[in-house]
């Protein structure tokens, strides 16, 4: 067996501080390793170790960022070693956006998707409000986002800045971009409420000076205060201006309290105000993170909505079903009950012959009314109440089986720890047996040679006397 251990096999790949760990060109080699699965460490083989000169150091960066533009990382050229070498803290962080966008994004995101999803947000939207409450549109609008964003992102970086203008305009909140319209934290507690109301309540969400600021415009088109109120805009004390950013900051903790716990999020973000604007590329990736948690759930909270909107339109009745609809209704109830024989309808009349041996003219225009109303609400009732049966029958197999899977394999674990332990055991058992079985043999055979010894020796002592008395005779 030989081994031979390498200069790369001693490396500490702790990392501490980014900018400056990497300057070396070792981590940042190994991280492009990992990310393209090259299994066989063909970068780590040519680092110069240990790097310690300058040029060593030029020599492993520029290796990792050759591999990383032959892989097609995009808007890396004006990051050089040299930058990376002497830590550069803005082309550093460039030149990781530039991985992250196109190792992560691309796999995180699909356009289709995200034009699908802004589709059925849309809808949803128009059903409930009504198309002149739409204010975002798929084709509609310009995406301020900087270029480089934009590049990286292949598009998908506009689109989710369309998807959460969709979302937002549901709730008259204005998103123009990942900075200033992100700095309150009230985006992301409502695009967390569209999809998860029982997560963050509308109530949750504290009032801010951008949400002052937006109440004022509003009034101000409707033309239904005075100007003097458009003062309003602004606090007029400190303690105001205070008051606002406290409530910035706790809407931005409970954003990022929620989002940990619906799971599959990066804690990237740090509590931030207006005052402290957050940084562009870290709310992109976190809302790219937060699209992927929440389209999960999308379809299902999208048919509850529209379960929901027609159990209250049909518990409200319909104003537009004609007089004809009714007929036509109650005609085919009464047919599928047999209780008209032959019914006829002669230019838009309805007139039945005989209805159980009773003739139409007997009964009276409002009972025939309150039958119909009676029937098509009761009809209406049902169905929606199997629907909603259905979706809960859903979330409680839903429940069910999640509990099951928890238990399930710390119930597994148990067993095949109690299994190992008994095999050890056993093995344990059978060792010992098979050891005192042999030492006991091991001491049979040593008094057996100790015996045969002791005998020849004194075979060869009454040999040699008797030989020896033999000689003086």
């Amino acid at each position: 067996v030989t081994y031979k251990q390498d200069l790369i096999n001693e490396y500490d790949f702790y990392v501490k501080n980014l900018p400056v760990d990497i300057r070396d060109g070792v981590l940042l080699a190994r991280m492009v390793e990992i990310l393209i699965h090259d299994g066989n460490y063909s970068l780590s083989k040519k680092m110069r170790l240990p790097a310690v000169s300058r040029l060593q150091k030029l020599h492993n960066v520029d290796v990792a960022l050759l591999t990383l533009v032959n892989t097609g990382v995009r808007n890396i050229g004006d990051v050089s070693a040299n930058h990376v070498v002497d830590g550069h803290r803005n082309k550093v962080v460039k030149l990781f956006w530039s991985i992250i966008a196109h190792f992560k994004l691309s796999s995180l995101l699909e356009a289709r998707i995200i034009i699908n999803e802004i589709d059925c947000v849309n809808r949803a939207n128009m059903s409930r409000y009504g198309p002149n409450k739409i204010c975002c549109e798929i084709a509609s609008g310009e995406a301020k986002v900087c270029d480089s964003l934009a590049n990286n992102g292949d598009g998908n970086v506009n689109l989710l800045l369309r998807w959460c203008q969709v979302v937002c305009s549901s709730f008259d909140l204005k998103v123009d971009n990942f900075t200033s319209s992100f700095s309150d934290g009230r985006v992301l507690c409502h695009l967390i409420h569209y999809y998860h109301p029982g997560v963050i309540r509308r109530e949750d969400i504290l009032p801010t000076n951008q949400a002052m600021v937006e109440i004022s415009e509003s009034r101000q088109r409707d033309k239904t205060y005075k100007i003097n109120e458009l003062q309003a805009k602004k606090p007029s004390t400190q303690e105001q201006q205070d008051h606002f950013l406290q409530n910035e900051r706790r809407n931005t903790a409970l954003a990022i309290y929620r989002m940990t716990e619906l799971g599959g999020i990066p804690n990237m973000l740090s509590v931030y105000d207006s005052a402290n604007m957050p940084e562009e590329k870290s709310i992109v990736i976190c809302i790219a993170y937060l699209f992927t948690r929440l389209i999960e759930s999308s379809k299902e909270i999208l048919a509850t909505i529209k379960i929901q909107m027609f159990y209250r339109k049909y518990r409200g009745g319909d104003s537009n079903i004609t007089s004809q609809h009714v007929i036509k209704l109650i005609h085919t109830k009464l047919d599928q009950t047999d209780e008209i024989t032959e019914p006829r309808i002669n230019t838009g009349i309805s007139s039945f012959e005989e209805i159980e041996g009773k003739s139409l003219h007997q009964i009276t225009k409002r009972n025939l009314t309150s039958k119909i109303l009676n029937n098509f609400e009761c009809e209406t009732d049902k169905v929606a109440a199997q629907k909603i049966q259905k979706i809960w029958r859903r979330f409680c197999h839903r429940k069910t089986l999640k509990c099951i899977n928890l238990v399930l394999p710390k119930l597994q674990a148990q067993s095949r720890m109690i299994r190992c332990r008994q095999d050890f055991t056993n093995q344990r058992m059978s060792a010992k047996v098979i050891q005192r079985f042999y030492c006991d043999w091991k001491v049979f055979k040593s008094d057996e040679e100790n015996n045969l010894r002791d005998f020849a020796t004194i075979e060869i002592q009454r040999i040699w006397r008797g030989r020896k008395v033999r000689k003086e005779r």
